[in-house]
């Protein structure tokens, strides 16, 4: 049984609705809008947003305010492909099944403290979680995920801190994703450590402008990606980010193995953010774990 009650926040319509997870329930809005802090001038991003509230926060359609001095302030993360996040769907009808995964007793022993969760549908997948145009003939052809970040950083985050019960610090807000989305998380997390201090990378797509290309550069060295993540890297350990980076060992069934070549440029990037300028080390800024499951 699902109870939905239709809600306002900051006039915006949002839907409340209660599955009877046993660890908290959702606000999902179906075209959230918000405009640039320059006004429709700087654009108008409209897209669907899902969160997932722990238990402890009132539910607003029992009347409850949207914070008081009382109410706990939680982390938050923020999830790419926000369509998968508790739910099958996207291209491939999977789910990172979320809000079971946190009602498990491995979650459980672990002693997790309790976060916010939002997930963000993609309106252009390709094109906002790349950084360059990648591959002839695909249609959103890439390039887009600089605006994306700015979406994120200056419209969303905004509004989750606004209206929800949040630690603002960047230091307890992630970004996490995977493929595509794991190498948006990197970005995001790279070039605007003043919003989001934690990246889970997942499958990361690091073979974006490098490999599948008519003349790829020798290295990520060379690469453009690098060239844009490389200032926020080159920050003291104790203002830049942690990144968590995860690649799995089984071969990609298909044409070409994805999964061999985000193994090879995840090691490859990790190599070079450990040497100058970046100085980063392991388990303290970059953690990394291969999975052969």
């Amino acid at each position: 049984l699902v109870c939905t009650s239709m809600i306002s926040v900051q006039d915006q319509v949002c839907w409340e609705h209660d599955a009877g997870d046993e660890t908290g329930y959702f606000h999902t809005y179906d075209a959230l809008r918000l405009v640039g802090d320059k006004g429709e001038e700087a654009g108008v991003d409209v897209r669907k947003v899902h969160i997932f509230l722990p238990r402890a926060i009132p539910k607003r359609a029992e009347g409850a305010a949207t914070t008081s001095s009382s109410t706990p302030r939680y982390g938050v993360v923020y999830f790419h492909d926000g369509e998968t996040v508790f739910w099958p769907g996207g291209a491939y009808g999977k789910t990172w099944a979320i809000a079971s995964r946190i009602a498990s007793q491995d979650y459980k022993d672990a002693n997790i403290q309790d976060v916010i969760i939002v997930a963000v549908a993609p309106v252009h997948r390709n094109r906002e979680y790349t950084h360059v145009p990648w591959m002839k003939g695909m249609g959103d052809d890439g390039g887009g995920l600089s605006k994306y970040t700015s979406y994120l950083c200056d419209r969303l985050k905004p509004f989750i801190d606004a209206n929800y019960p949040t630690k603002k610090e960047p230091q307890a807000t992630a970004i996490m994703g995977a493929s595509h989305g794991g190498l948006a998380s990197f970005y995001i997390a790279a070039t605007r450590p003043d919003r989001f201090g934690l990246a889970g990378c997942f499958s990361p797509s690091f073979w974006v402008g490098v490999d599948f290309v008519v003349s790829p550069p020798a290295s990520i060295q060379d690469s453009e990606y690098l060239k844009q993540v490389s200032k926020g890297l080159a920050h003291d350990a104790s203002s830049r980010s942690k990144f968590w980076i995860w690649c799995g060992l089984i071969p990609t069934p298909g044409q070409h193995n994805f999964e061999h070549y985000v193994r090879m440029r995840s090691i490859e990037l990790i190599d070079i953010l450990k040497k100058e300028p970046y100085n980063m080390k392991m388990d303290r800024d970059l953690f990394f774990e291969e999975d052969p499951s």
